[in-house]
């Protein structure tokens, strides 16, 4: 999603023109008994990202899914919330809540990460939520539904490609780390963004792949991350910035 990402910035701020271009394929291996698709069967829900342009200049959102999102948890008459989760909000495994439905969770969870592609304002919320989707509890499912009432005040959020005035645009990253933020193992939380024009173009939040011992050495192994996140992403730009001109 990086990449579709970047290119939509690169051809929002060079003014080319973009078109897109679906490729039907099948990989057979054997013979197959079951039925094979190669276009969407009946049914189903195409979840495409849309795009519209404004005074401010591009804006790509999905107020569309997100509204399926809300109707299909019954939760679009909820009421607003102003942030995605509780202040200093603490969740663990180990609770003598009753369980959930798990099926239901897992659902939930995967069509919130799917609205993340276009909401940078909710990947850590979600990232939380989806550590307990083996056996979640009511206070789990409870979070997760503040992001829901979250997402009803805030539909028409989504990233925008400002108007280009003819500048050179930047590469600019951020990051940080909740040092043992998860309290069942202890490992922190790492997080980072990059935006080019100000747009947020490619970001991150997911637990660190070790246990840190110090603030110091959270942030080293964000560092760490994000900087193969950076390098890869400017190569990117410097392979299809020469066909500016083109």
């Amino acid at each position: 999603m990086e990449t579709i990402r970047l290119v939509t910035a690169l051809a929002h701020y060079n003014k080319w023109s973009t078109h897109q271009m679906d490729v039907k394929c099948a990989f057979l291996n054997g013979p197959l008994e079951e039925e094979v698709y190669v276009v969407q069967p009946p049914g189903f829900i195409d979840k495409e990202n849309e795009s519209k342009k404004t005074n401010e200049g591009l804006i790509l959102h999905q107020r569309k899914y997100a509204n399926e999102i809300l109707k299909r948890f019954e939760m679009d008459k909820c009421n607003p919330a102003l942030t995605p989760s509780e202040p200093r909000l603490q969740l663990t495994k180990e609770t003598d809540e009753r369980d959930v439905d798990a099926t239901e969770y897992r659902r939930l969870i995967g069509s919130l990460r799917y609205l993340c592609n276009t909401r940078p304002d909710i990947p850590y919320n979600v990232g939380i939520v989806s550590r307990y989707m083996e056996r979640p509890k009511i206070s789990h499912l409870s979070a997760t539904k503040r992001i829901l009432r979250y997402i009803k005040g805030t539909l028409d959020s989504g990233i925008v490609f400002q108007t280009s005035d003819g500048s050179n645009f930047d590469l600019v990253g951020y990051t940080d780390s909740n040092w043992c933020g998860d309290k069942d193992d202890r490992k922190s939380t790492a997080g980072y963004i990059f935006l080019y024009g100000g747009a947020p173009i490619s970001l991150c939040s997911r637990k660190e792949p070790v246990v840190a011992l110090s603030t110091c050495e959270a942030e080293y192994i964000v560092a760490s991350l994000s900087a193969c996140q950076g390098v890869w992403l400017s190569n990117l730009i410097t392979e299809i910035s020469p066909y500016r001109s083109g």
